[in-house]
């Protein structure tokens, strides 16, 4: 220490230049011993002092350095506080009295206001809802961390999913920038197919707002957000892992990064967009329909590819800006591996052949970045080879418009057949783009022979629905005649009810040899399990309706009632069954 301060005080003096670097070192060597307790802060205090007495260039530009060391360990000292204030407050007074140049000027404010900040209206942060903080507790914390996915899932659906937490939980999902993981986006995808059996429209709504802010990216292409654009393609890919989304979606987003796509990545990766592709960029080429080269006239019957293979609405690039196939790297080496079987194997191995061209169409590349493909290539096709020259992947590509042209020219739209994974949308799509095609070929024709072929094309269109209406009839009919004949056979057998059958032939002589019974005297007949009939005489109360209706009804002339109530048992149960009959 005392070596030090000799050495400084030697030097401190001295005005030559060289000396400079050597002054800083030692004054920034002792502030730091100051601040671990080595050197007593007292020494710093006197060497600042030292300084502000003989302030000059050299000087000031040591004060300096002094405070942006431990400028605020001494002034926030309760020792050092006092005697550090006084000396800030007269270096700022010399600094203004004194003409110093611009540099050292910036030097001192900067080193002044880092300790000694000034005193402003500071922002209260907003206090957060509890469960804004415990969402954000969920996502931020435990999220990425915790090894049980079934417990943070049980907790993340006893939210109250009527109120704001929705919003909350959709934020902090999307929010992947300082708080998410890279190597464990996969954990967000994990809670988000967990969440799909329960709270689908929430799933839908967080992958649609997913893909719109990646759209947004392009569109902005701003380089500071390319970390975030990186996170966010390895979570669309993360999301095909855990089947949250289709393969369909997938390649419409890998088209759309290599400029197949228009405003949006909607129908990118299509068989019918390229050529409508080719189609765009060769008019473009023209320059209009009154001008036909000779190159096309030579070759009428191959594909011929323009410069730049993409839409005109498609988001900028700029030539020099090679991120885009990053991005198409990261999310084939996220879910590339699951495409190596059936149509999703030959999904894959199309894009290839286009990226590789779109790869060569920027030029040169920089060694990483065709690190980055080569890798790419050799994980998913280890057996393909890379073109070395552009016309190469030309020509691949040729190859393969020309194969597609030929399956839907001669197949009729079989784009479809060749691909499993595509939806109806793009089958409907694809026979109304045929039907545009031969709409344009009639218009030269005349109105007449329109018409006629629109009667046609309707009278056949009615036929065909007169045949399926009677065949539609007829299986009804046929239904109907099965269902009678059941029926029919059910009745047959049947049983029938006690009340339906006459009275048995033992009672009823019985009942002729007793002659008249008194009004009030009924037969009560009762079957017995083992079938055998039982008669009893029952007498009904005088004032009871029953016993009114037989009277009236015995008053009628001509009319001979006799009244048996019949009451039958089967083990216990009655023997009528089904609902009753409606009256």
């Amino acid at each position: 220490m005392s070596w030090l301060q000799h050495d400084l005080e030697q030097v401190i003096g001295d005005a030559n230049q060289n000396l400079l670097e050597q002054k800083v070192k030692v004054v920034k060597y002792l502030c730091e011993l100051c601040k671990f307790k080595i050197c007593p802060p007292g020494v710093v205090l006197d060497i600042f002092k030292t300084l502000c007495d003989d302030f000059n260039q050299q000087n000031a530009e040591l004060c300096a350095n002094l405070l942006q060391s431990c400028g605020r360990f001494l002034l926030y000292k309760p020792e050092t506080a006092m005697r550090t204030d006084n000396l800030l407050e007269r270096m700022a007074r010399l600094a203004k009295a004194k003409s110093l140049p611009l540099r050292l000027e910036i030097m001192l404010e900067d080193a002044f206001y880092q300790v000694k900040p000034p005193e402003g209206k500071r922002k209260q942060k907003k206090e957060k809802d509890p469960l804004e903080q415990f969402v954000e507790h969920l996502v931020f914390d435990r999220l990425y961390k915790e090894e049980d996915e079934d417990q943070l899932l049980k907790l993340v659906r006893k939210l109250p999913w009527d109120g704001p937490a929705v919003g909350w939980l959709k934020k902090c999902l999307l929010d992947l920038n300082h708080h998410a993981n890279y190597e464990n986006l996969s954990c967000v995808a994990s809670l988000l197919s967990g969440l799909a059996k329960y709270r689908d429209a929430f799933v839908i709504d967080v992958i649609d707002s997913l893909l719109e802010n990646i759209q947004v990216t392009l569109e902005r292409n701003d380089f500071r957000e390319m970390p975030l654009r990186v996170r966010q393609i390895k979570l669309v890919g993360e999301l095909y892992n855990y089947r949250l989304v289709d393969s369909v979606l997938v390649f419409d987003c890998l088209y759309q990064f290599i400029g197949f796509g228009g405003p949006t990545a909607h129908r990118a990766g299509q068989f019918i967009t390229a050529h409508k592709l080719v189609e765009k960029g060769l008019a473009m080429r023209k320059g209009g329909l009154g001008s036909i080269s000779e190159e096309v006239e030579d070759n009428e019957d191959g594909v011929q590819l323009p410069d730049i293979l993409a839409d005109p609405q498609h988001p900028l690039e700029a030539p020099w800006d090679f991120f885009r196939i990053k991005l198409v790297c990261v999310l084939l080496e996220t879910c590339g591996h699951y495409f190596d079987r059936g149509a999703s194997k030959q999904k894959l191995d199309r894009f290839l052949t286009f990226f590789i061209r779109y790869v060569h169409s920027k030029g040169e590349l920089p060694q990483r970045f065709m690190n980055m493909v080569y890798d790419t290539l050799e994980r998913l096709r280890p057996r393909l080879v890379f073109p070395e020259l552009q016309a190469d992947a030309n020509e691949a590509v040729i190859r393969q418009l020309d194969k597609e042209k030929d399956d839907i020219d001669v197949g009729g739209g079989n784009a479809d057949e060749q691909d499993d994974d595509e939806d109806e949308d793009e089958s409907s799509d694809e026979d109304d783009s045929g039907s545009d095609d031969g709409e344009e070929s009639s218009e030269e024709e005349s109105g007449e022979e329109e018409d006629s072929e629109s009667d046609d094309d309707e009278a056949e269109y009615d036929r065909g629905d007169d045949e399926q209406k009677h065949a539609a009839e007829d299986d009804f009919d046929k239904e109907v005649q099965a269902i009678l004949i059941e029926s029919l056979e059910k009745e047959k057998n049947a049983p029938r009810a006690l009340s339906e059958l006459p009275p048995p032939t033992v009672i009823a002589k019985k009942t002729e040899q007793l002659g008249e019974m008194p009004l009030g005297q009924f037969s009560l007949l009762q079957k017995k399990t083992g079938g055998k009939i039982l008669s009893k005489q029952l007498s009904i109360p005088d004032d009871s309706k029953l016993l009114r209706v037989r009277g009236s009804s015995m008053a009628v002339p001509h009319c001979a009632t006799r009244l048996v109530v019949v009451v039958g048992f089967a083990s216990g149960l009655p023997t009528k069954t089904g609902p009753p009959r409606n009256r």
